[in-house]
């Protein structure tokens, strides 16, 4: 068995964006009383895409090679060259980064992130804990436990850690990290 690490295609400028936009979506189909959840979440990537102002795949794809050899490298094996690790931390929203010149006139659609407060209006608190049993487990405890004993990451306090761990490798590796205000 062949493992493809994250690490080379990891936090590209659209990898968060798109991970949230699924997420949020996700959340809405399932509250849907109206249809299932495969009807739902096509209701809704619809009615998202055309608010963004989606655009033909032509168009992703001459922005994509516009970008290629600034912001990543490589065709079928990506390498990061800036990364895009806006995951709301500064201000709660994720903000997408557009590729200059690719769509005149576009604006960036900030999404909020999901927070675990929620419960607090209800009377319940909650805490968030992951063990991770990944293949790298070890290596992203060893981040917050330098040493050792800890088996958990709790949610949001290790993701500053983490977070913090994540750029510093990318920027000895030679990455530039991405702002969305660019």
């Amino acid at each position: 068995m062949y493992f493809l690490p994250e690490e080379p295609s990891a936090f590209s400028w659209e990898d968060i964006y798109s991970n949230l936009l699924g997420i949020r979506l996700g959340a809405q189909a399932l509250q849907s009383s109206d249809y299932g959840y495969n009807k739902a979440m096509t209701i809704l990537i619809k009615k998202e895409l055309e608010k963004l102002q989606i655009q033909p795949a032509k168009t992703a794809w001459q922005a994509a090679e516009k970008m290629r050899g600034k912001w990543f490298k490589g065709f079928v094996l990506i390498n990061m060259i800036q990364r895009n690790m806006d995951i709301g931390m500064e201000n709660g929203l994720v903000t997408p980064i557009l590729v200059p010149g690719a769509c005149e006139g576009a604006k960036p659609q900030p999404y909020p992130v999901p927070i675990l407060d929620t419960l607090n209006k209800y009377g319940f608190t909650m805490r968030f804990e992951v063990e991770p049993a990944e293949f790298e487990k070890n290596k992203i405890l060893k981040i917050i436990y330098p040493k050792g004993g800890g088996k958990r990451i709790r949610f949001p306090g290790h993701l500053v850690e983490i977070m913090d761990y994540t750029k510093a490798e990318a920027i000895k590796r030679g990455c530039m990290i991405m702002r969305s205000d660019h």
